[in-house]
């Protein structure tokens, strides 16, 4: 009896074995391939564009089979082969050409992309373009993969600008280390100017930078990375740092972007910014210690810290728009400041000695936005003797004292901007009765920062509001 069950359960075994091996599943079985049973997740493999010389981040391409059987792709690559610029992986594999690939039935083939492109003589971004080739047994199709280029001048090392230099706008410059503008010399950057910086780079000015740049043409600083996944990725380089004693800085109509600081002004250095904005920084947009900034029409917003922290010195902010609503920025830890402004005037040391510094400060026509469980100015003053000057400016505070010639919103703050979330800060058109709108004084500043006329009263912040037709 023993005997027979082991034979039934070897018999039973090999009959099992024998229907296993001689059946593949309908998914694997091949048939002749129909062209509307294969789709492609996009039409066209697109990059943004990229920096020469530097690695682009990866892009996807999946060929789906919507039929339960398998398809024979007999031949998928790149056109150019071995001369593209572009890195492909088919399947899993490196390789710019495969053959007889095995499409599974309602299944997927993944193809990913990416592209350093060659330094060229353009002056101006340039198209590299190629095609992804795939042929079935009965038809083809190709997918065009398609960059632009952009040439740089590459500032390699720590680089030290001695004397005075002008750069232009011929092309781009690319910092892959620390840029020093020694003390005694100044740096002059024309309208039009980009300069993109690296997570190892930070500017850093003993002497003086000009940045004059266009309404037309302004001047950008920011981060190289230009993908729409980095494009507005806060803390990709360093920042701007102005030691002891920098003097004559000046920024007119420039964008600073994407860095861990947008200005860090140390002891006596002094900067002015006018039609700038300073957005999606790690920690601050305006650092100060003891330094003298003045600004105007200018949009400092989306910082992890504070829009401008201020130790001692001078502020002087007048017709410009403060905002923080985090967008972008999830940093644990960081966002739980209860202000946009602090302005302090004491320090401790790293030794436990203690700082003390004098304040002037002076608030003018501004738009200091924030969170409704936020301040939008706190004055943190340990000493007496500061001059403070606030007056005419829309914020949000619990502090009777503080709103005391200025003015609340009775709307959510976020909702007095166009599109907050897209960086547009320009006044919201479908609000009529703006609580920005009529409020302004003369201060000397007839041209808000989209270069329209102020007519006054006019609107508090860096925008005139313009009221949408309906």
């Amino acid at each position: 009896m023993k005997d027979k069950i082991v034979y039934l359960f070897f018999t039973f075994a090999l009959l099992a074995t024998i229907q296993l091996t001689s059946c593949n599943p309908e998914s694997e079985e091949f048939a002749p391939s129909v062209s509307t049973a294969i789709s492609f997740s996009s039409d066209t493999v697109s990059f943004d564009t990229l920096i020469t010389n530097q690695l682009s981040v990866t892009h996807r391409l999946k060929i789906y089979n919507s039929n339960k059987s398998a398809t024979l792709i007999k031949k998928i690559g790149m056109r150019s082969m071995e001369q593209t610029p572009y890195e492909v992986i088919i399947n899993g594999i490196p390789s710019h050409t495969l053959e007889n690939q095995k499409l599974f039935g309602n299944d997927s083939l993944m193809v990913l992309f990416s592209v350093t492109i060659p330094e060229s003589e353009d002056s101006y971004p340039f198209k590299v373009e190629d095609f992804l080739d795939i042929e079935f047994d009965s038809f083809s199709r190709s997918i065009p993969v398609l960059a632009w280029g952009e040439n740089t001048n590459q500032i390699e090392g720590q680089s030290h600008i001695t004397e005075n230099t002008t750069w232009d706008d011929s092309k781009p410059y690319m910092l892959n280390d620390t840029l020093w503008i020694d003390q005694g010399a100044t740096l002059s950057i024309a309208s039009g100017v980009k300069i993109y910086g690296n997570d190892n780079t930070a500017i850093i000015v003993n002497g003086s930078l000009e940045a004059i740049g266009t309404y037309e043409s302004p001047i950008q600083f920011t981060s190289w990375r230009q993908d729409d996944r980095y494009e507005d990725m806060f803390g990709q380089w360093g920042g701007i740092y102005f030691s002891e004693n920098s003097k004559n800085n000046k920024f007119e109509n420039v964008k600073i972007r994407n860095a861990q600081n947008g200005i860090i002004s140390d002891d006596n250095s002094d900067i002015s910014l006018h039609n700038t904005v300073i957005e999606n920084m790690t920690y601050n947009g305006v650092m100060n210690t003891n330094g003298v900034i003045n600004a105007s029409n200018t949009v400092i917003n989306n910082c992890g810290d504070y829009c401008i922290k201020s130790t001692g010195g001078t502020i002087d902010l007048k017709h410009s728009t403060l905002a923080n609503f985090y967008y972008n920025l999830l940093v644990p830890g960081r966002n739980t400041h209860n202000a946009l402004v602090l302005i302090e005037d004491q320090s401790i040391q790293e030794d436990g000695t203690t700082s003390n510094y004098t304040v002037k400060l002076n608030l003018e026509n501004n738009i200091i936005a924030c969170s409704s469980w936020q301040e939008s100015i706190i004055l943190n003053f340990i000493n007496e003797g500061h001059e403070t000057n606030i007056i005419n400016n829309l914020i949000n505070s619990r502090d009777e004292e503080m709103l005391n010639g200025n003015h609340a919103s009775d709307f959510s703050m976020e909702s007095l901007f166009t599109t907050p979330e897209e960086y547009n800060y320009t006044l919201n058109a479908e609000i009529e009765d703006h609580p920005a709108t009529n409020k302004g004084n003369d201060i000397g500043i007839p041209v808000d920062l989209a270069n329209i006329n102020r007519e006054y009263p006019c609107s508090l912040g860096a925008f005139e509001f313009l009221l949408t037709e309906k």
